[in-house]
């Protein structure tokens, strides 16, 4: 791992949207704020943790919109609301009762929601114009140069050098800066088109991208993406559980029968499948998507026309 860790994938997987609430924080000047990360359980625990912030953890129904009222004007921010969003009928039941109850609460409080883009999509082709909220920002996927200072700056972290030297890049379109190591910024450019602007996609390429040379230096490769053709050999039912999988972000079994209607049995013979083949893993009792595979499945759905672009 050359001291890169495998962790760090899940720290900038939601980076955009920690930078985005951070900055908020930040140009309050003296509001108060509060922030809750939206939990696995649904609209019920989250309901519960908005009790705890209002100093009422028992409060339900009426007492807990008294309650919020009485907290005067703040800000309350919700992360990862797509937790309340399932891709099947009655999917926005959670989002709907979040909905309705911040409506309830109405008064001086303004919320702040953040939504992955996949659970995003699929809330616009559900509801379109009947979206309920005020505002719309859409976070721009991270460019080419600030890829780059991200790897150099956990490269320094890791107190690690690597070498460019050797490295053979394939030709670039876009003309190259004139200044600096022209092969380390056509790496970068091959990395940020691979990867869309994903930190994670691309930190997790540029960790397999690192060898040892014999002297036993740190040299950079191209790394290898994993073959499309393997996905696009999946039957359609495999990629429609792979669809379900991406939305969620996080999949319990049951809910991925529940969005894509097939069998439970059908669902756990493909999802152990999924597993084996490296495309999913277990993870706090569900499954998300690997980040070796993330943009070679995306890429397979968005050409079947069964996920737009992300």
């Amino acid at each position: 791992d050359f001291c890169l860790s495998r962790g760090l994938g899940d720290v900038y997987k939601r980076q955009g949207k920690s930078v985005f609430i951070r900055r908020l924080q930040e140009s309050m000047d003296g509001l108060e704020i509060h922030c809750v990360s939206c939990p696995e359980e649904g609209a019920g625990a989250l309901l519960a943790d908005l009790a705890k912030i209002a100093g009422k953890p028992n409060a339900e129904g009426e007492e807990l919109v008294q309650a919020m009222r009485s907290l005067g004007r703040c800000v309350i921010v919700v992360d990862d609301l797509q937790r309340l969003v399932i891709p099947a009928v009655n999917g926005l039941r959670g989002l709907d009762t979040f909905t309705d109850f911040s409506r309830e609460v109405g008064g001086g409080i303004s919320w702040v929601v953040t939504i992955g883009s996949a659970a995003w999509q699929y809330i616009r082709r559900a509801r379109g114009d009947r979206v309920s909220f005020e505002q719309i920002i859409q976070l721009p996927g991270w460019s080419e140069d600030t890829l780059g200072e991200l790897i150099k700056g956990q490269c320094e972290k890791a107190e690690i050098e690597p070498s460019f030297e050797g490295l053979v890049v394939p030709r670039q379109s876009e003309p190259l800066p004139d200044q600096g190591d022209r092969t380390e910024a056509s790496y970068y450019r091959l990395l940020w088109d691979f990867s869309k602007g994903n930190p994670a996609v691309a930190l997790h390429a540029f960790r397999e991208s690192l060898f040892r040379d014999e002297e036993g230096g740190v040299v950079v490769r191209l790394f290898k993406e994993p073959p499309p053709e393997e996905v696009e050999a999946l039957s359609l039912s495999q990629l429609f559980i792979l669809r379900t999988v991406v939305q969620l972000e996080l999949a319990l079994t049951h809910e991925i029968a529940r969005a894509t209607q097939f069998p439970f049995k059908e669902v756990e013979d493909a999802m152990r499948f999924c597993s084996s083949r490296g495309y999913v893993e277990p993870f706090q009792g569900g499954y998300r998507m690997t980040w070796p595979w993330y943009r070679t499945i995306t890429t397979v759905l968005q050409r079947q026309h069964l996920l737009s672009s992300l």
